[in-house]
């Protein structure tokens, strides 16, 4: 099967520093691939986009392992989920890749303020809280940085992301 990789995954989760792109490169050249690539029914890579073309640079065919979503929503944030997990990300750079799971929780919570018969009542607090605890990040800081990421300037930005 050939490998797909679609821009909107690729771009979900900050690319790998030249230094770490050389070590993994190195060291599936010495080791070979250690973890299979994660790819839907379609043959869209979900999970594995730097040993995808790692893989592809050295001329290697990769292992791989189908992954099956009931929705593209629940595929998406798998997608966000395992590549954030796995690098080593401040807490702003989660909350800004995230940032559109935010804007989903705050869709529902106005949903069900504008419908009382809603059946989609959540009483662990606002959209920022439930937010937060998606994220297992505080509450205060995840408010504080959705306050910064919608009216912060650029050069405030850059500096949150770097640390």
């Amino acid at each position: 099967m050939k490998l797909k990789i679609l821009e909107k995954y690729h771009s979900l989760v900050p690319r790998p520093t030249k230094e770490e792109y050389t070590t993994l490169k190195h060291s599936i050249m010495l080791e070979g691939q250690k973890d299979p690539i994660v790819i839907n029914s379609k043959g869209v890579v979900l999970d594995g986009h730097t040993r995808c073309e790692i893989m592809q640079e050295l001329g290697i065919k990769p292992s791989y392992r189908k992954k099956d979503f009931t929705t593209p929503e629940e595929e998406e944030l798998y997608v966000m989920s395992t590549n954030t997990n796995r690098r080593q990300l401040n807490p702003f750079q989660k909350i800004e890749i995230f940032y559109q799971k935010y804007l989903e929780f705050k869709k529902e919570a106005e949903y069900n303020r504008d419908n009382p018969h809603s059946e989609r009542k959540y009483p662990m607090g606002g959209s920022s809280q439930r937010y937060a605890l998606f994220l297992g990040i505080g509450s205060r800081r995840t408010a504080d940085a959705i306050k910064l990421l919608e009216y912060g300037d650029e050069w405030l930005l850059k500096k949150l992301r770097s640390g």
